[in-house]
């Protein structure tokens, strides 16, 4: 696919960015915090001082660490902005609200429309960890 690319960005050619919490967890691939999850380039936002306690407790006192993170993958250029942890769905509203670019907080949200694609008789089943 030929694409136009215009200046303005130090690189190119993420499609997405992956928040991730500050946090030094092993990341195997599978994880989104692993880049070779993906059959394409990402590129990361580290929500610093985020503590993972108000992601738990869904707490927004820290929201706007999250949305500067978030505004950074899209200066950077990336065409949507997902999170690599669905507890970011606290967040979902206030974020994409943000951004000129998608946001998706957690793999959640999409349920409705995937049932849409369902026949009635059809079920989602969910694994979370």
């Amino acid at each position: 696919m030929s694409r136009t690319v215009q200046g303005g960005h130090a690189s190119y050619g993420q499609l997405a960015g992956i928040l991730v919490n500050e946090s030094t967890i092993p990341r195997v691939p599978g994880d989104p915090g692993h880049a070779e999850t993906f059959p394409f380039p990402v590129r990361y936002g580290v929500v610093r001082g985020l503590p993972f306690d108000d992601l738990v407790a869904c707490r927004k006192d820290h929201l706007e660490l999250v949305v500067r993170a978030a505004r950074g993958l899209q200066d950077q250029g990336v065409r949507f902005v997902a999170a690599d942890c669905g507890l970011f769905s606290l967040f979902q509203a206030d974020v994409a609200s943000q951004l000129e670019v998608p946001f998706l907080g957690s793999p959640l949200s999409l349920i409705p429309m995937i049932s849409a694609f369902l026949p009635p008789s059809r079920k989602i089943g969910l694994l979370t960890g």
